[in-house]
């Protein structure tokens, strides 16, 4: 979603971000602020990208995101992810569900991940990964959960203004809720929202009409607004999961028969 439209477009050399969040797309750019050293590209083609890396930067594992049905490029490790309070939608395929593709196409994968393992899930998490085990045996399921970490006390005691551009808003909203803060106005716009100098002096007329005195927004939304001036605070509510130690040996075990 970047505006860079080269064949192949490098955000990051590993050593220095060479594109700036509305040139890479605002996922690119996230990555290669939070990975210093490891090269970041982008590009339609993606084998063409794989090579480049290997040409250019001299790597020898290649991570590709959002990348199952991209056939073109061989792959060692296929991993899904399904939201644990969702799992398979209604099992149909977009456009009538949420799936890219038939359920069947999980006979590529060679683990599955559980994400968004919160309280009061468990139960439904055991359900599908039953099921994944039932139907794909010897595809281990993995599980994680998001944690939120960054905030001070004092900027928690705040009152919010929220605001983000992602394709499932409400599961931001629901993770402020988690964590107590107070939110006072909740603004969506649509996934991959690029912001104006307006938007903000919107937010800003809207927070202080709410009794808002910051504003609060994901990662990956601060990454394209903090360029832009904003009279109230604008914090981010940064995130991180950990996949465990199994996760890690798996990889690692695939990654070495490789």
């Amino acid at each position: 979603h970047g505006q860079a439209k080269a064949e192949v477009n490098i955000v990051s050399n590993g050593h220095e971000i060479l594109l700036d969040a509305r040139q890479a797309g605002d996922e690119p750019y996230l990555l290669a602020r939070s990975l210093p050293g490891v090269p970041i590209m982008t590009g339609v083609q993606r084998a063409e990208v794989a090579r480049q890396a290997v040409a250019r930067f001299g790597v020898d594992v290649i991570v590709l995101d959002d990348g199952f049905q991209h056939l073109a490029l061989q792959r060692d490790i296929d991993l899904v992810l399904f939201k644990a309070p969702e799992f398979l939608g209604n099992a149909w395929v977009f456009p009538g569900g949420r799936l890219r593709e038939p359920v069947t196409a999980l006979g590529r994968t060679h683990g599955f991940i559980l994400t968004d393992m919160h309280e009061g899930h468990g139960e439904d998490a055991g359900r599908f990964s039953r099921f994944l085990q039932s139907r794909f045996p010897g595809r281990p399921v993995f599980s994680t959960t998001y944690e939120p970490d960054g905030l001070t006390v004092e900027e928690s005691s705040r009152k919010f203004l929220a605001f983000c551009g992602l394709a499932d808003p409400e599961s931001f909203r629901a993770t402020l809720a988690r964590e107590g803060l107070i939110v006072v106005d909740f603004i969506a716009f649509s996934d991959h929202y690029a912001y104006s100098a307006q938007d903000m002096v919107d937010l800003v007329g809207r927070a202080r009409r709410s009794g808002a005195d910051a504003l609060i927004t994901t990662e990956k939304d601060l990454v394209k607004v903090k360029e832009l001036f904003c009279e109230l605070p604008v914090l981010a509510l940064r995130i991180r999961f950990d996949l465990g130690d199994n996760f890690k040996r798996f990889v690692t075990e695939r990654l070495v028969r490789v």
